[in-house]
């Protein structure tokens, strides 16, 4: 088996499905809302600073739950006094911001505090006390935007397919804290819901057996599989923003929103009330009594589908 993999993966062994992406826009195509959730009165360079940080460590642990605890915990009004306590924080600081996860195993308390440090000391380093300076080039790509401007930090680079990078860009477009001259140049942010969404649906799939082998099992696998396979669920994400007529940040928002609440781990939950009825009201009202997507999905309609899964691997940018 190890072998057969290695030589299907000399080549992408994905393709995307552009009928059921299509089918996914239209249903997309009843989204109406506006996803921020800022405070209009924040500082913008205040509030760009603290997502920066919040996505430096937002990896293998639930995005509410941190957010919430670091808005509680860490914030700060003003730029240097956060910058200044990142500089500080160790592992008891994460263990105390953090305590209480219903999993302790992902709390990861000295990798986070020292992502944390570096990203702050390279701060300090690159922009003294003028961080505004990161946040607000005129354009996201290109010599000197925003990506390559994050991509200095190695809390941003390490990820080939650059999920932290692409889901700071779109926090600052989706919370309105910055406009750019390129916004249709975003990327979409791919992590392990979207990954699960898109297999199950249909609209990434394999013909080779070795690769469906490894979808179905929770084994590690090859990181090359996995940046392929992430790579072409950007690529559907893209096509499905296109039909739908939305923005990829909007439609990655959703799609992501409706994998953690619909797409579980353990099984779908296809029909009948949204499990969380108090989250976005947009998005439950896109088909408040099943799964939006769950007149066409695979899943939905065939058992074996429900099997597929994001590979296991265990890296600070998944």
């Amino acid at each position: 088996m190890t072998r057969r993999l290695d030589q299907v993966l000399g080549r992408d062994p994905f393709m995307v499905d552009e009928s059921a992406c299509y089918l996914a826009a239209q249903d997309l195509q009843r989204y109406v809302g506006d996803s921020s959730s800022a405070d209009k009165t924040l500082d913008p360079v205040a509030a760009a600073l603290f997502k920066l940080f919040f996505v430096s460590i937002c990896h293998q642990i639930n995005w509410d739950f941190l957010l919430g605890r670091m808005r509680e915990y860490f914030f700060a009004a003003d730029t240097d006094t956060m910058i200044g306590r990142a500089l500080k924080y160790g592992a008891k600081d994460v263990e105390h911001m953090l305590a209480g996860y219903a999993r302790p195993d992902r709390i990861k308390a000295k990798e986070r505090a020292k992502i944390m440090r570096m990203l702050a000391a390279a701060l300090v380093e690159q922009y003294g006390s003028r961080v505004d300076g990161l946040f607000f080039p005129s354009r996201i790509g290109g010599d000197d935007g925003l990506i390559e401007r994050l991509n200095k930090f190695s809390a941003f680079s390490e990820d080939p397919v650059g999920k932290k990078v692409n889901v700071f860009v779109q926090e600052l477009l989706r919370e309105h804290i910055a406009t750019f001259d390129d916004e249709g140049s975003v990327q979409p942010a791919i992590d392990y819901h979207l990954i699960r969404l898109y297999l199950r649906s249909g609209r990434v799939t394999s013909k080779e057996v070795v690769v469906l082998s490894v979808l179905t099992s929770a084994s590690p696998t090859r990181m090359r599989l996995i940046t392929l396979l992430r790579q072409k669920v950007g690529e559907a994400l893209a096509l499905t923003s296109f039909y739908a007529k939305k923005t990829i940040f909007e439609v990655n928002y959703v799609e992501w929103q409706i994998a953690r609440q619909r797409c579980e781990l353990d099984g779908p939950i296809c029909t009948g009330p949204w499990p969380n009825s108090e989250f976005d009201q947009a998005i439950i009202a896109i088909q408040p009594l099943s799964c939006p997507y769950s007149g066409w999905c695979l899943a939905h309609n065939d058992s074996e589908w429900t099997a597929l899964r994001e590979p296991e691997v265990r890296k600070a940018f998944y």
